[in-house]
């Protein structure tokens, strides 16, 4: 078996080889090199829907839905599954506040997505996409008669150990509440 003694050695752009040794200071400044931007997560509104439902007592009802579709970038995100009316919550991840003037009934909302970590989190994980649907029932009271609609603000998230939050600013129609 014959060796050689290989030393690697780049070829010139034309293509014949070219003394490496220069007096030229090669040395690089900060800011001559681009700083790698970090991927951001992607939100994005699939759909912005509302319904009036009849409440079988002459009355109606409104349903106000958002579904996104998330995907996660630089780590997992983990959104608990609570909203402005939530009760008690230390932490509200969907912020909204209804439009159309003063409400005056009862108002629930209920988050639903595929993936849930073992705390009952929705869980998009780094790389992949998930839907998340937010859904706001106002149910009008005596006093609560009038046109309504929901803006769904914001969406706060851990990523990475730290809260986060994105803009929707999205906002549905108004429906006719009616006791």
């Amino acid at each position: 078996m014959v060796s050689y003694d290989y030393k690697p050695q780049e070829i010139a752009q034309d293509g014949r080889t070219e003394s490496t040794t220069s007096s030229e200071n090669t040395s690089i400044t900060k800011s001559e090199v681009k700083e790698e931007k970090k991927p951001e997560n992607i939100f994005t509104t699939l759909a912005l829907r509302q319904t009036s439902f009849d409440d079988d007592y002459g009355g109606f009802y409104g349903g106000y839905e958002i579904e996104l579709k998330i995907t996660a970038n630089g780590g997992d995100i983990l959104i608990p599954m609570t909203t402005t009316n939530s009760r008690g919550a230390s932490f509200v991840s969907f912020s909204y506040k209804i439009t159309g003037g003063d409400f005056e009934g009862d108002q629930s909302s209920k988050i639903t997505c595929s993936r849930k970590n073992k705390d009952g989190y929705c869980k998009v994980r780094d790389g992949y996409s998930s839907v998340i649907t937010t859904t706001v029932w106002l149910v009008p009271d005596s006093e609560g008669e009038g046109n309504y609609g929901i803006e769904f603000e914001d969406i706060n998230y851990y990523q990475n150990g730290e809260i986060k939050n994105h803009s929707l600013n999205e906002v549905t129609q108004r429906l006719n509440l009616s006791y």
